[in-house]
């Protein structure tokens, strides 16, 4: 390529090449490897003003990984996500009206405000600063601004309630009890609610049966279960283990809808579900998919009832003892064909 070189004065060929170099940035030594021009006349090397950002920029990200400092776009991330202009932002923290400007464009931050920046990721300390500084913005954005702390607030709370209650309810260690693969919460509800949308509705009885077909006939295919969820043996056959903490904590976000119903030829009412929203199916393989499906084309007229008895005769369930966990080992003896 062409340019023009300063030491030549002239428009020459030049190569661009890195090098090592060390520059002193807040007392401190940090080596980045700068690109630089070299002419191919003259031999000697120099930085156009593009190439000297460049470097510059490098030099700044090196400083912010060796001490932690947020990057031009964490900056911006943070701004984006409370809905507020750079100035305002700016007032909000009580700094130049241009600071986050600067910032956002890579001026490096000092430890104070990166500190500060750092501090009010958490909605809930946003909260707290701009309860001591809202009169830095004016009436229209403090209530738009109050608002939408609110909602990212709720939001954080239910996130945190979720990681503790999948600590709580999901934390199992993989092993062949959980199908050689780790607890997936996620795929789990998926699993159900695919369940769900190729039976209709289905009840809860025979959901529990179909999940555990197809946890262990994906298992006896591939040696690997679909959802990670260990199995227990119980009076109703072989269930996941907590399944009641999961449909109830499925239900309750109205991920899918239960229905109190009349059994045939029975006295009591029935538990059918059905579903609140769509499974989403990106979550699955093309294997998992064909393997979830066959298993509810080949329950599909069976009610209940039936399933329930039909499980009962495995030997997963015969040779576990009650409230002990099923191993996946029981899947090579399941009663029902390949899905191939």
């Amino acid at each position: 390529m062409k340019r023009f070189c300063p030491n030549c004065e002239a428009i020459r060929e030049v190569a661009l090449i890195k090098r090592a170099e060390k520059y002193s940035l807040r007392k401190e030594e940090i080596t980045i490897q700068a690109e630089v021009l070299k002419c191919e006349v003259c031999n000697e090397e120099f930085a156009t003003t593009e190439l000297e950002e460049k470097n510059l920029k490098a030099l700044y990200d090196s400083y912010r990984a060796r001490h932690n400092y947020l990057f031009p776009d964490d900056v911006a991330s943070i701004r984006r996500k409370y809905g507020l202009s750079q100035r305002a932002l700016s007032r909000l923290l009580g700094w130049g009206e241009i600071t986050i400007h600067n910032y956002e464009a890579g001026a490096l931050q000092d430890e104070a405000h990166n500190s500060v920046l750092k501090f009010i990721q958490s909605p809930k300390n946003m909260y707290l600063l701009f309860k001591e500084n809202r009169g830095n913005l004016s009436g229209s954005e403090v209530e738009k601004f109050e608002e939408k702390l609110k909602e990212l607030i709720r939001t954080e709370d239910d996130q945190e309630y979720q990681q503790l209650w999948e600590k709580k309810f999901c934390n199992y260690k993989m092993s062949l009890n959980t199908g050689n693969r780790p607890f997936d919460f996620d795929k789990f509800q998926n699993t159900v609610l695919l369940v769900i949308k190729e039976n209709y509705r289905v009840y809860k009885t025979k959901l529990l049966k179909l999940l555990f077909y197809s946890d262990f006939l994906h298992f006896r295919e591939y040696k690997r279960s679909i959802t990670g969820a260990p199995y227990v043996r119980i009076d109703l056959g072989p269930v996941p283990d907590n399944w009641e903490k999961y449909l109830e904590k499925m239900i309750d976000d109205e991920l899918i809808i239960r229905d109190f119903v009349e059994i045939p030829n029975a006295n009591n009412l029935g538990e059918e579900l059905r579903l609140g929203i769509e499974p989403d199916m990106n979550v699955f393989t093309a294997y998992e998919l064909r393997c979830i499906k066959f298993v509810c084309k080949y329950f599909k007229n069976y009610s209940g009832s039936t399933i329930y008895h039909y499980s009962h005769q495995e030997e997963a369930c015969k040779q576990t003892g009650y409230g002990k966990i099923i191993s996946y080992e029981y899947a090579d003896s399941l009663s029902i064909p390949n899905f191939d």
